[in-house]
């Protein structure tokens, strides 16, 4: 399930509009999953966020990955592929049986998992306001880490 790509509309966010969700990490245990969104680097809303987590004092790499999607997703189906604002700060927690609702459209490769794993890592060694467990810092450390040494 990690680095699958899924079309998500969730109704309490982003007003249930779809979105691509890329699965950074998954938890046995709880069935839970870490989940990034992504959104079109135009859109207003997004920038809009932008600015104000920089106003917030976050750095853009604890904000967002801003990628090629064209690059990073082997499509599963017709998709359209552009670069894209992988946006960390608005990771979410979810179920996995939520997840797998949605509609599976690709898979990132590591690269592309890579910087977001960064990204949600520095994220989590800013203020302390993330709400992240230990144990999904420590799983989000070793991931990156993995996919450094490759």
């Amino acid at each position: 399930m990690q680095g699958s790509v899924y079309q998500l509309a969730l109704t309490d966010h982003d007003e249930g509009k779809p979105h691509p969700h890329v699965v950074v990490l998954t938890f046995t245990g709880n069935r839970d999953c870490i989940v990034v969104p992504a959104y079109s680097r135009e859109g207003f809303k997004i920038n809009e966020f932008v600015e104000l987590s920089r106003k917030d004092g976050l750095s853009d790499g604890q904000i967002f990955v801003e990628l090629d999607n064209a690059k990073v997703i082997d499509f599963t189906s017709f998709f359209p592929a552009k670069e894209a604002y992988w946006c960390t700060a608005r990771f979410r927690r979810m179920s996995q049986k939520a997840v797998l609702s949605g509609t599976r459209i690709g898979q990132m490769n590591e690269d592309g998992l890579l910087a977001i794993s960064k990204s949600l890592l520095s994220l989590t060694e800013g203020d302390g306001t993330v709400d992240l467990s230990p144990s999904a810092i420590k799983s989000l450390r070793n991931l990156v880490k993995g996919l450094s040494s490759k």
